[in-house]
């Protein structure tokens, strides 16, 4: 649970503090996503990525963030040694939420996070998809996703059901640093 609960951390204490431009922008990190129906909201924002060792087992990982600067982003956690190459991903179900392990290597796990006061729930987690790379260096990322994502919705009866969603987009992420 605590690459889990870190990651989620620190996905909503910068979803506050960053602002949204309006096109990808070459020099910084940017991003733009559509989240299809029932939730059916488009997102942008800034885009950036680290790479790090998880406490206790070492394993290597990879962490970009798409940003909104408000209570919305989507997050993409990678179990892979260094920077993620040109090349397509397959983003997948997280199978144990306690660590990378969960994670296979060279593989994401996505987590979109709907922000609160709505019939949604908070977070919507990957369940398929990929994640495509057409750029990369050591300070630039670039590229594009699709993945299906699973979360809760409550309807006016109080009854909760289960809705997927599809989230699409491109991004290019501008290095940061990622600290567990």
């Amino acid at each position: 649970m605590k690459i889990l609960s870190t990651i989620l951390s620190t996905l909503l204490l910068l979803l506050a503090g960053c602002k949204s431009p309006v096109t990808i922008d070459p020099t910084e990190g940017s991003f733009e996503a559509e989240v299809g129906e029932p939730v059916a909201t488009s997102l942008s924002g800034r885009a950036f990525f680290g790479t790090f060792l998880e406490p206790g087992s070492g394993r290597e990982g990879v962490l970009i963030q798409l940003l909104t600067g408000g209570e919305r982003g989507i997050s993409f956690t990678g179990r892979m040694a260094g920077i993620p190459q040109v090349g397509t991903y397959l983003i997948k179900q997280l199978r144990d939420t306690s660590t990378l392990a969960g994670i296979r290597m060279n593989e994401f796990y996505a987590l979109y996070v709907h922000g609160g006061g709505s019939e949604f729930s908070m977070y919507f987690s990957s369940q398929s998809g990929s994640l495509t790379v057409s750029e990369s260096s050591d300070n630039f990322i670039a590229g594009s996703f699709d993945f299906l994502a699973v979360g809760l919705r409550t309807q006016s009866s109080g009854m909760v059901d289960s809705v997927q969603v599809t989230v699409s987009g491109l991004f290019r992420a501008k290095k940061g640093t990622v600290e567990f």
